[in-house]
């Protein structure tokens, strides 16, 4: 959602596009390009941008969502599974499900600025973020969430989870990292 703009955007995977929708109608105003098989997005405001992370097209689009047009493609290496946005930072970190990484894009260049190792964690999928303490939750697939210290890009603990997780979330009120895992647990 960018309510400012008083739009949302919604991947569509099968078509390879996004549509933007006018939230006061809830109707689809257009529908922009995106890489194959779009799945998770994320906007970051500061910018004005809806990064789309191409699931089989090992990329990202990047959406001007005022314009609703595409100013950017972002190759990534691997597998985008979901992401968070540091506009402290600008940066969008990014899981590599396949290739057991967090990516690090720049958001003023587009382009991928670092690779963070995931490892002990494997196959990445959830990731939540505490900006006050520079954190990166990341859940994965080998039942363990990986905390990534976001100054350094290291593995600074881990903790176990339920299996088949799928979202991570963090909530800054009150301090929790969630794991919401296919097992029917959520561990926090």
């Amino acid at each position: 959602v960018a309510p400012e703009l008083e739009r949302g955007f919604s991947t569509n995977g099968k078509e390879a596009k996004v549509s933007v929708v006018d939230l006061k109608t809830l109707r689809t105003i257009s529908k922009v390009e995106a890489g194959q098989n779009p799945d998770a997005l994320v906007y970051e405001p500061r910018r004005g941008e809806v990064f789309v992370f191409n699931h089989t097209g090992n990329s990202a689009t990047v959406i001007d969502a005022k314009a609703a047009r595409v100013v950017s493609t972002i190759p990534l290496g691997g597998s985008p599974e979901f992401a968070v946005v540091d506009g402290t930072a600008g940066r969008v970190y990014c899981n590599l499900e396949d290739k057991m990484e967090v990516v690090v894009i720049d958001t003023a260049k587009h382009e991928v600025a670092a690779r963070w190792p995931v490892a002990p964690g494997e196959e990445p999928t959830g990731i939540a973020f505490d900006a006050a303490h520079h954190r990166l939750f990341v859940g994965c697939h080998n039942k363990v969430m990986v905390m990534v210290d976001t100054e350094t890009g290291q593995v600074v603990a881990t903790v176990p989870i339920g299996a088949a997780v799928d979202g991570c979330a963090f909530d800054d009120m009150i301090q929790l990292a969630f794991a919401s895992c296919g097992d029917g647990t959520t561990t926090i």
